[in-house]
């Protein structure tokens, strides 16, 4: 079976802003859950075919991952696929203008290889919720970062 999570959040500032903020590298362990570091591995973070890294924190183990950029719409949207580690599987990341502010969404979807694979269906049960709580930190990130 599949890991699928998938959220949206409103945020008060404008799509830029908010992209800018959560595609930082820096910044990203602020928000999402289970990101301890992220880092440029090949290529410039902002490109397609670009390779980001993640030292992650998942079910009481630690490990690496490697993410290939598949699309970066500045403002818009970004998408990666894992291509080391051990979840196999995209993320995509949409930022809408919405009501004077942004609908930020984020989508997971597919599997944990190798030994992280017999902890696939814990990592099923709490997918959601880690999704759901890193965007409600992505929310108070940004609006109390960025100036009104």
């Amino acid at each position: 079976m599949a890991i699928e999570a998938s959220g949206s959040i409103h945020i008060d500032r404008p799509p830029a802003e908010v992209f800018a903020l959560l595609t930082d590298l820096e910044r990203l362990p602020e928000w999402l859950i289970g990101c301890c570091e992220a880092f440029a591995v090949e290529g410039p973070p902002d490109q397609v075919g670009s390779v980001v890294g993640h030292k992650n924190a998942l079910l009481g183990r630690t490990f690496e991952s490697r993410y290939e950029i598949t699309r970066w719409e500045p403002a818009r949207s970004i998408a990666s696929k894992a291509i080391k580690g051990p979840f196999s599987g995209t993320s995509e990341e949409e930022f809408q203008e919405h009501s004077g502010g942004t609908e930020f969404s984020a989508r997971i979807a597919g599997h944990l290889r190798g030994p992280f694979r017999a902890l696939d269906r814990a990592a099923r049960r709490v997918a959601q919720g880690q999704l759901d709580t890193s965007l409600q930190n992505a929310k108070r990130l940004v609006e109390s970062s960025l100036p009104t």
